[in-house]
């Protein structure tokens, strides 16, 4: 109500829209906190252990040079309660002991399943092309993507068929699950940017409305993306998305536009992944994803970095440059994008206090997005563990066929 009750200068007008808009958004994310929904509030309880209603799932695993995680990545996963369980890891031309490692644990464990990839074929990304070698090898009625650096609690997967079957009890069917996990690190700097990462992450996402039919926002997590086999045959699944780097949020649109349901939820520590080991490799795998999050549109990107620029550090440059009415102005609006950055903290897991280096996250934002752009223009293409990528291809690369 303040807003509207202040006289509207030229100097101002900025400020109002700013804090109006900053607002807006801010209640927006407090309403859709409450509708996703948290799997520590979800309990297995009430339903037995030999119900025939637990279905099978196959845990999905792209590996590549990961001998020094991969053992106790699949060792947390072998501690999962929970019954009818495989494990389908793909050695993905790994140049280290990866295949030793996994061999040796598929032979004291048979709920581990091997596939070796030594060639990739034309008009597919590496981790695509592994994602979808495990789904044609495995046997589950649910398939679950992970990697095998992310850690789940003994009880998740009860709780999630839990509640994947209260929804289908009150007609709300899911085909497809996210879960947001936590993210961990032990580098400070990166700690500060994962929270407004997951700001930005959440702006343009939208979770709360993906199960929305008639909402255009969909959703797809790498550390957890849990889909029906069923659906993910109906829609061809990696094969459609060969060649996208970001191809978790691919699924997810891909999914969702053909009509299938999906589902965010809040794992609330159950799901915790170090995503990268600081901010330098945090910086390195954004460069492959950000222009292509975009889908490789210049006028998308230009809006994207103008928007960010306006709406995340303008505030906080008017703050100090500014005095009396406009400059208390900018001041409740950065007041407000704190707020709503530390809730957006809260989701994964990360201290609400990295809230406050907002202002030079979104520089660091705006650099990545916009040296991505700039460089995968330049080359006509781009450079992804070592091999080259056109942009022609990236954007209209047909794949070899799988099935």
């Amino acid at each position: 109500m303040l807003v509207f009750m202040l006289p509207l200068t030229v100097e101002n007008a900025i400020p109002c829209f700013l804090l109006l808009g900053t607002g807006l958004l801010l209640l927006e994310f407090l309403w859709g906190w409450t509708q996703l929904p948290n799997m520590r509030h979800v309990t297995p309880d009430d339903i037995p252990d030999d119900t025939p209603s637990w279905p099978s799932i196959s845990l999905l695993i792209a590996a590549r040079n990961e001998e020094a995680t991969i053992e106790a990545g699949l060792t947390s996963l072998l501690q999962l309660d929970y019954a009818p369980l495989e494990i389908v890891v793909v050695n993905d031309r790994s140049e280290d002991r990866t295949a030793e490692v996994i061999a040796r644990m598929a032979a004291k464990d048979s709920r581990i399943a091997c596939v070796s990839v030594d060639r990739l074929p034309v008009g597919w990304l590496g981790k695509n092309h592994a994602m979808m070698l495990a789904a044609l090898k495995a046997q589950g009625e649910w398939l679950l993507m992970t990697d095998a650096d992310v850690i789940f609690d003994s009880t998740l997967l009860k709780r999630v068929v839990s509640l994947i079957q209260q929804k289908n009890k009150s007609h709300k069917t899911i085909d497809h699950l996210v879960l947001f996990p936590s993210l961990t690190s032990p580098d400070s700097k990166l700690r500060m940017f994962l929270v407004s990462f997951g700001l930005f992450f959440n702006l343009y996402a939208r979770p709360w409305w993906v199960p929305f039919q008639w909402m255009p926002f969909a959703i797809g997590v790498g550390a957890f993306n849990m889909v029906k086999r069923s659906v993910y045959m109906a829609v061809e699944g990696h094969q459609a998305i060969s060649m996208r780097p970001d191809e978790d949020m691919r699924l997810g649109h891909l999914i969702k536009s053909r009509g299938y349901r999906q589902q965010a939820a809040l794992s609330d520590g159950l799901v915790s992944v170090d995503w990268y080991p600081n901010l330098p490799a945090l910086v390195e795998g954004l460069m492959k994803n950000a222009f292509a999050g975009l889908n490789y549109s210049i006028p998308f990107a230009v809006a994207s970095v103008l928007s960010m620029g306006l709406f995340f550090v303008w505030p906080f440059a008017g703050m100090l440059l500014w005095h009396g009415v406009t400059g208390n102005l900018y001041f409740l609006t950065c007041i407000t994008l704190v707020s709503l950055c530390a809730v957006a903290a809260r989701w994964i897991k990360l201290p609400a206090w990295g809230a406050f280096a907002l202002p030079v996250s979104t520089v660091l934002m705006i650099w990545i997005l916009t040296r991505a752009t700039i460089q995968t223009l330049k080359h006509q293409g781009i450079y992804w563990r070592g091999t080259f990528y056109s942009l022609e291809m990236l954007k209209h690369g047909q794949p070899e066929k799988l099935i």
